[in-house]
């Protein structure tokens, strides 16, 4: 799980900023009453996916000549938690050039 603040954030905030400028209104809302207090962060569970971070990943390695592939994992006794990734390469692409350092990736 995350935490977050939606309705609030620095971003929207801003937009919202933005927008009441441009429509003419001053950038600050009038105030009257009392101060709304800011809410409570909510925690949202995980939505699944290996996110972002696995398809930076994956490009990278595929770039280098690696093939990946992701499916599930065994999370343990009773649990379909987890996943199962494979990165490999051709034997070309980890091979020693004559003189003893390593092949050139493109």
């Amino acid at each position: 799980p995350y935490v977050t603040s939606r309705p609030h954030s620095k971003a929207r905030l801003a937009l919202a900023s933005q927008l009441r400028a441009a429509a003419g209104a001053s950038s600050k809302p009038p105030r009257k009453g009392k101060k709304v207090p800011a809410p409570e962060p909510e925690v949202i569970p995980s939505q699944g996916g290996m996110g972002l971070g696995f398809f930076i990943a994956r490009t990278l390695l595929e770039r280098t000549g690696a093939r990946v592939t992701a499916g599930a994992g065994d999370g343990g006794p009773g649990t379909n938690r987890g996943a199962r990734v494979s990165v490999r390469w051709p034997r070309e692409a980890l091979a020693l050039d004559g003189d003893g350092t390593t092949h050139r990736l493109t």
